[in-house]
């Protein structure tokens, strides 16, 4: 059966974004040296020849795994596609298998790829991992056009949504279109507080409100703090044995990036919520939730705020 013009279209537009090639990361390429002795194109055609072994499926399945660069140039085709129903993604699957697809691999720091024929299997695992069949919320799609203030970015902030996976129910959507409507968009930060936002949500309950949920979140990263401090003072009293002979776990944290958690939770909830909880909490102390109102960037210094929660 010849398929419809849109998953043509989008079988199309996937093939081509192969076919220019992949480049793999510094960590990928690390990891396929220091743990399968892969350092050179050559290497990786060799370990990659038919037929596959359980290795070389790992490789791949590595390998070919669409990351965030690759998902945000597929994103236009993929919104003016549609969602698509299983049938319809296997087709596309079925589609990239049968045009048996030659990807160049590039290496950081070296100019000649690997030239590697695509693995039927793994260009479908490719194709499962774009999240075709997601449909996000018209109305925060909508909100993303209008205040992105680029293609680009657009597509970053749709990506994102993609790969979430909460349900656009009346809890998480109206936070969602909040957060894109006040947050400023030339903020440095600001994608990486849309990261967290989303992931905040994935881990929500149906009925779990988001304020609350933040502020749970908060509360984790205190006591996480809290617990790293404590076993700093006990590791100056005894070494880390004795403390392991009682049964004392150590708390293996970041502590920077905690507090730097913290610092983007206060922003998310200011900027949505015009509060937060005050980091008194730390103590273990009961503190009212401070209100700033709804912050707004043209008139509130956010920086400012955060550093009197501090």
């Amino acid at each position: 059966m010849k398929p419809e013009p849109r998953i043509q279209k989008l079988a199309d537009a996937i093939e081509a974004l192969l076919g220019q090639g992949i480049y793999l990361s510094k960590e990928t390429a690390h990891f396929l040296e220091s743990t399968c002795g892969i350092a050179q194109p050559a290497d990786l055609a060799r370990a990659l020849s038919q037929p596959l072994d359980f290795e070389a499926e790992s490789i791949c399945d590595m390998i070919f795994y669409p990351d965030i660069i690759q998902q945000e140039r597929l994103e236009p085709a993929v919104q003016e596609c549609g969602a698509l129903a299983r049938k319809e993604r296997d087709m596309v699957e079925e589609m990239l298998a049968a045009s048996s697809i030659e990807a160049g691999i590039f290496f950081p720091d070296i100019d000649t790829p690997a030239s590697i024929p695509i693995p039927g299997e793994a260009s479908a695992r490719f194709v499962r991992r774009l999240g075709l069949d997601r449909q996000i919320d018209p109305g925060i799609l909508s909100t993303v056009h209008e205040r992105a203030g680029s293609p680009r970015r657009a597509a970053a902030l749709a990506v994102r949504l993609r790969n979430a996976r909460f349900a656009f129910t009346e809890n998480r959507r109206v936070p969602v279109e909040t957060f894109l409507t006040r947050m400023d968009g030339d903020d440095p930060e600001s994608m990486a507080l849309f990261d967290l936002l989303c992931r905040v949500l994935d881990g929500m309950d149906d009925r779990e409100n988001l304020y609350d949920a933040l502020m749970d979140r908060k509360r984790r990263c205190v006591e996480m703090i809290q617990r790293a401090e404590k076993n700093r003072k006990d590791l100056d009293k005894q070494p880390v044995e004795a403390l392991m002979m009682r049964g004392m776990s150590i708390a293996a944290i970041n502590e920077e990036e905690t507090k730097h958690e913290m610092h983007q939770i206060d922003r998310i909830a200011l900027c949505l919520y015009g509060q937060t909880e005050h980091a008194t909490m730390m103590t273990g102390e009961t503190s009212p939730a401070i209100h700033t109102g709804v912050y707004k960037k043209d008139a509130d210094d956010l920086e400012r705020v955060i550093r009197i929660l501090s």
